[in-house]
């Protein structure tokens, strides 16, 4: 772990990772708002149209999973290696609960 690249936001922190292998890696563990989760609420039938679960991905009254990413998105260091991930590659995990993803980023966030 390279900590001199150690960032973070409201919603993540971050590290650049250098492997045995000599390649580098740009990690981001994210922890968004987990009261509407969309693919929850499909998966469980509680909505039966897109737009509701669009809806409970970005609320208007506090900020959602959408408005997370959004800010996420906005950091400079997080746009920096987003501008670079053809050589070295961003690894987006989100860990909420019970439920882990991970997500790769590509160059066209």
């Amino acid at each position: 772990m390279l900590m001199q690249t150690f960032t973070q936001t409201n919603r993540s922190i971050g590290v650049r990772i250098a492997l045995q292998s000599g390649h580098l890696v740009n990690f981001l563990c994210v922890h968004l708002d987990y009261k509407a989760f969309g693919p929850y609420a499909a998966n469980n039938k509680l909505v039966t149209r897109v737009e509701q679960i669009l809806a409970g991905e970005r609320p208007t009254r506090r900020d959602g999973r959408a408005q997370n990413m959004e800010e996420i998105q906005r950091h400079d260091k997080m746009r920096q290696w987003v501008n670079k991930s053809e050589v070295v590659p961003v690894v987006l995990a989100e860990s909420v609960e019970k439920r882990r993803e991970v997500c790769f980023m590509q160059h066209h966030v």
